[in-house]
């Protein structure tokens, strides 16, 4: 999607520019930038509704991650830095 085949090189500059919400995060247009403890800053979105939710993060060097839960909870929402991501983006 950053390389210009999907979005112009423009447009995907603008939303990988987070601006910062705390120490740890960032939000541009529609995209997240997070410092994982395992790895200097991923890009990535979150969301769900009643019964599932979803989070797909990728690095700066291309590796991407998609994970996906289904919970009738609402409170069991996937966080960012959960044990897969941690595991999965050394």
């Amino acid at each position: 999607m950053t390389d210009g085949s999907v979005l112009s090189r423009r447009r995907a500059r603008a939303m990988l520019n987070a601006q910062p919400v705390d120490e740890d995060r960032g939000y541009g247009y529609g995209i997240y930038r997070v410092r994982l403890p395992s790895t200097a800053a991923v890009y990535g979105h979150r969301g769900g509704t009643p019964g599932f939710s979803c989070l797909g993060l990728t690095t700066d060097t291309g590796r991407t991650i998609v994970l996906y839960q289904n919970s009738l909870d609402t409170a069991l929402t996937l966080d960012w830095n959960n044990p897969f991501t941690t595991a999965t983006l050394p």
